[in-house]
């Protein structure tokens, strides 16, 4: 498992989605949540993503750790010093391990933050069951912004355009159930229209190869 890290399971706690108006502003929200908790794990689904958190988090004098790979994310298990780390990591979604069953403590809660949605809701689903299958509680938040190919997709410029016209600074995030709801319908929409499931080291990448 990549963390025996953060306490006795309760079950993860899904927060509302933050929605920022920009991808430079969530990344920004990103690293300002990561380092405001001891325990974190940031999950991205795609390497270009993973490396913007990286670079956002460096620029807030924050140290991660990365993993990006199967042997890499797999080499977390041997050591010891794992189950008693403090700080930040970084994983892709494609490469959590299954979680296997852990002593259980009294350590602190972890939060685990996901950088962006995938445009299939399995995907997002996978990073659900591996919390769910944590022996410690846990905090789940999707960020996202409207300028991400997901939503731009489905009515994102549309949306920029009302929140200026209410006034809504670059700043402020969107949190509502009404919004979670609403990307998981084009996740699913997508899901239904796709052409294939290619790998891809961007959103970009993967809507040129994958979507008609």
């Amino acid at each position: 498992m990549i963390f025996g890290l953060f306490g006795r399971k309760s079950g993860p706690a899904r927060d509302s989605d933050r929605i920022w108006q920009n991808s430079a502003r969530k990344l920004r929200g990103v690293a300002e949540e990561a380092v405001s908790a001891p325990r974190v794990l940031v999950v991205a689904h795609f390497r270009s993503t993973l490396a913007a958190v990286a670079a956002a988090l460096e620029a807030k004098g924050a140290r991660s750790r990365s993993h990006t790979d199967r042997i890499a994310t797999a080499s977390l298990a041997a050591p010891a010093a794992y189950s008693k780390f403090d700080g930040i990591a970084l994983a892709l979604a494609a490469v959590l391990p299954a979680p296997a069953k852990a002593a259980q403590s009294a350590a602190e809660a972890g939060l685990v933050l996901v950088a962006e949605h995938h445009f299939l809701p399995q995907e997002d689903d996978r990073i659900l069951r591996y919390c769910e299958g944590l022996p410690f509680p846990v905090r789940l938040r999707f960020h996202e912004s409207l300028d991400a190919p997901l939503l731009r997709m489905f009515s994102g410029e549309r949306m920029t355009a009302l929140l200026a016209q209410l006034g809504m600074g670059e700043d402020e995030a969107i949190e509502h159930a009404m919004v979670d709801k609403a990307i998981r319908g084009a996740q699913e929409k997508i899901a239904d229209t796709r052409t294939g499931e290619r790998a891809a080291c961007s959103p970009e990448e993967w809507m040129k190869l994958n979507l008609p």
